[in-house]
């Protein structure tokens, strides 16, 4: 059950130009620190709130709605049901008591609720690829779930060369404190002087913030706001943030991006403030940490089968200097090294010097960024750091887009060997689009140019002519219910024929591949196969942390999108869920009307696991219909009463397993009376009255 922890409604004078005796206030509404604003309208002695404002704090009405001038389908705040049953005293304060410590916005939506993390549960998965063409292979992903951790073990098989067991290691997560200890084969973190290295044995690392798609570098900015206002917040030409706002000081949080960005800020409709922010997106902000240990023994690069320890530890100085130290020691080598950049309104310089026993390294580089310009150039020069031959690199690179056209370009110097090239990329209106590059080295130069067609997402062609072959593509896709088929074909000067076609269903994908120059077939079997305790299920994606969700007679949802059609005894499973991210589980039915109140769930899963979702909706509850309802009718179960929204009924959640004295009223006078039984953890319950 949601708990409110406060309500407040604040107001002005402004009077709606409509006939009607009703007020407009702007206001707030908080609930469990999220927060949403928008228009209060004051009507026939009561605060009727849009039905959106209560959609977008994740609530759902339990009362009929009324239509209000100037607002539409509006709730009464003093009717609805939350409020009444906690005893919120709804107050209703001018914008001049407005507190600025309330006065904030975050943009970083998505952001980790790490205290809402799910603990690991027992499960086990399997990912495979089975490949036939003139010798069989099998590649096998095994994991093996558990409250501990995970234990990955990976199992390749090659026909005449048998099968061979790789990289085993078992992971533990700590969502919560954000570090896992590996034990196995290891990978570390790229260190400082570039690449990393495998190991056998044991491993500490932070969660690298980096692994998180809501992470950046992030600033605040602070306003001051002298009365009601419109205020708009513009990032490189973009509204970020707008709505209005009361007098006092006001704080927009997490305004995070990649490159040179301007902020523009707008108080109703006039530029009022103007700022610049550069973002460098391998840069930690002030006092974050990033540190990764290991130590065992080399299993592969220059460094095999010594022991030794390898460690990397990355510091925001600042929000604009950030440093990474590096130390790599085994028993007859070692190597050290320092890089770190600076972050300015001209773009991130970035440095680093590694010394070893057995030469040196230094890196330079520049990077910036700026709506649709991109320039990068660094600078290696390699004196054989881990043993290896002197290398140099000198890389510059440059992108510019205008329109629908886009042109880049580099040049990379290495071993002292130049290569150039260039490209250019355009778009038309009616799907043909258009793309050329260029390339000349010491020896040679080459050039490809391709032309493109595209039928409206039924499928695509294109011609491409180099300078030693001329190639023809043409693909199309065809769905069905529970399928969809993509074919290919293609045919090159120097290839020959190239025929394929590839079917994609909920539990596998297969992919068929003929070359009629070669006569070289190939046969190509991929998905996952999970099992949660309880049941087997066979997806087309490769798994990596999942979510086990308990529920009966409905459909899964995933923060919002469709994941599984159905639910298998109780049991489904979710895939491919963010790291490190809240995510939001859903149960909607057909039996529902899509008006009422669908249970759904938020929890937090790490890199890798199965994770079991504690859900409102793993508590009994009950789905009433009653075929004679009417919009307005009242149902009271177990001492609760809900307002029926139509005739299709009303969901109720966290409703014990027994039996319930039910009664439907209308308009205060009773109906019916029936006596229901709840069995499970989700049932339908047809109301019949005896009447």
């Amino acid at each position: 059950m949601l708990r409110l922890l406060s309500c407040a409604l604040l107001s002005s004078s402004l009077l709606l130009s409509s006939p009607v005796d009703a007020s407009a206030f702007f206001g707030e509404l908080l609930l469990d620190n999220k927060k949403v604003s928008g228009f209060i309208y004051e009507f026939e002695g009561k605060n009727y709130i849009p039905i959106p404002i209560f959609e977008r704090l994740g609530l759902t009405a339990q009362v009929a709605s009324k239509t209000i001038p100037q607002c539409g389908e509006c709730i009464a705040l003093e009717d609805f049901a939350e409020v009444q049953k906690n005893g919120i005293n709804v107050q209703i304060y001018p914008f001049s008591s407005f507190q600025s410590s309330d006065n904030r916005v975050s943009l970083m939506s998505n952001s980790v609720n790490l205290s809402g993390a799910s603990e690991q549960t027992w499960a086990y998965w399997v990912n495979y690829r089975g490949r036939l063409d003139n010798r069989r292979s099998l590649l096998l992903d095994n994991n093996l779930s558990t409250p501990w951790g995970t234990l990955n073990a990976r199992t390749d098989y090659y026909e005449g060369r048998g099968s061979e067991l790789q990289n085993i290691q078992f992971i533990h997560e700590n969502i919560v404190d954000e570090y896992e200890i590996v034990v196995g084969d290891i990978n570390t973190s790229r260190l400082a002087w570039g690449g990393n290295y495998g190991l056998a044995g044991i491993g500490y690392f932070t969660t690298d913030p980096r692994l998180n798609d809501v992470y950046g570098l992030s600033h605040d900015l602070s306003i001051d706001i002298e009365s009601h206002t419109e205020l708009e917040i513009i990032a490189n030409g973009r509204t970020i943030y707008k709505g209005f706002q009361g007098a006092g000081q006001f704080a927009i949080e997490d305004i995070f991006g990649s490159g040179y960005m301007d902020i523009e800020v707008r108080k109703n409709s006039e530029t009022a403030d103007y700022y610049q922010f550069y973002f460098d997106s391998q840069a930690l902000p002030e006092g974050d940490t990033n540190v990764n240990v290991a130590f065992g023994q080399f299993n592969r690069g220059p460094f095999r089968y010594d022991y030794g320890l390898a460690a990397n530890v990355e510091y925001g100085i600042t929000d604009s200097i950030w440093m990474n130290t590096s130390f790599l020691g085994t028993q007859n080598n070692y190597i050290a090294g320092v890089y770190g950049g600076i972050s300015t309104l001209y773009g991130s310089f970035i440095s680093g010097f590694s010394q070893s026993d057995t030469g040196s390294q230094l890196d330079i580089g520049y990077n910036y960024s700026y709506k649709h310009f991109r320039f990068s150039a660094s600078y290696v020069d390699d004196k054989t750091l881990d043993n290896f031959s002197d290398r140099t690199f000198s890389t510059v690179r440059a992108s510019y887009r205008i329109g629908n056209v886009s042109f880049s370009g580099s040049y990379i110097n290495r071993q002292n060997r130049d290569v150039y090239s260039g490209s250019v990329f355009t778009t038309f209106n009616n799907g043909v689009s258009l793309s050329g590059n260029i390339q000349r080295n010491d020896i040679e130069t080459s050039f490809f140019l391709t032309l493109s067609f595209s039928f409206n997402g039924l499928g695509s062609a294109s011609l491409s002519v180099s300078d030693n072959d001329v190639r023809g593509y043409i693909s199309a896709a065809q769905d069905y219910d529970d399928m969809q088929l993509l074919y290919n074909a293609s045919h090159s000067r120097e290839q020959g024929g190239l025929l394929q076609v590839s079917a994609a269903t909920p539990s596998m994908r297969v992919n068929a591949r003929y070359n009629t120059e070669r006569s070289e077939h190939v046969l190509d079997v991929n998905g996952s196969l999970i099992f949660d305790g309880n049941n087997w299920s066979a997806i087309r994606n490769r798994a990596q942390s999942i979510g086990i969700v308990e529920a009966q007679g409905g459909d899964i949802h995933v923060s919002g999108h469709f994941q599984q059609s159905k639910v298998n005894d109780g049991h489904s499973t979710a895939l491919n869920l963010p790291t490190y991210r809240d995510t939001t589980f859903s149960l909607s039915s057909r039996d529902i009307s899509s008006s009422l109140a669908s249970p759904s769930a938020t929890f937090s899963s790490g890199r890798i696991g199965a994770y079991k979702v504690r859900a409102e909706f793993v508590s009994p509850g009950a789905n009433f219909t009653f075929s004679d309802g009417k919009k307005g009718d009242v149902l009271n179960v177990g001492g609760q009463t809900f307002a029926f929204f139509d005739k299709v009924g009303f969901f109720v959640k966290s409703l014990p397993i027994g039996e319930y004295l039910a009664s439907v009223t209308r308009d205060g006078k009773p109906i019916c009376n029936t006596l229901l039984t709840v069995s499970a953890v989700y049932t339908k319950t047809q109301i019949s009255c005896d009447n």
